[in-house]
């Protein structure tokens, strides 16, 4: 049985991997292009492309935490401790940067709301 379901859980790791890195470096792709724009959306290129590139790394990263949760299926016995202890701090890591992604992204959003709600009163 398990001849059949390493493979299949090996592939949907690498898949879940692949497509963590891909959105981070579409994102990347387009905060670079969002920094040479002009302001848009009441935010400097700079921070605008901090917004665009912050929200890729979150589901990025939630894509690479999900690859590393799978890989947690294909531990064998000899080594499980250790890789669980690295796979706990990986993950743990992942999770803080997240968390402070989020943090960042939501302040960036509300000030690109408020710079948008004076502009139509002014108006």
């Amino acid at each position: 049985m398990s001849e059949i379901i390493t493979p299949i859980v090996t592939f949907l790791s690498q898949f879940a991997g692949l497509v963590g890195i891909a959105i981070i470096v579409w994102g990347l792709t387009r905060g670079v292009i969002q920094l040479f724009r002009k302001a848009t959306k009441n935010l400097a290129p700079f921070e605008q492309a901090r917004l665009v590139l912050g929200q890729h790394l979150v589901l990025g990263l939630d894509f690479l935490v999900a690859k590393d949760v799978i890989d947690t299926f294909l531990i064998t016995d000899e080594r499980i401790w250790v890789d669980l202890a690295k796979l706990g701090t990986v993950v743990t890591i992942r999770i803080i940067l997240n968390h402070f992604l989020e943090k960042e992204i939501h302040q960036l959003s509300s000030a690109s709301k408020e710079g948008l709600t004076t502009k139509k009163e002014i108006a």
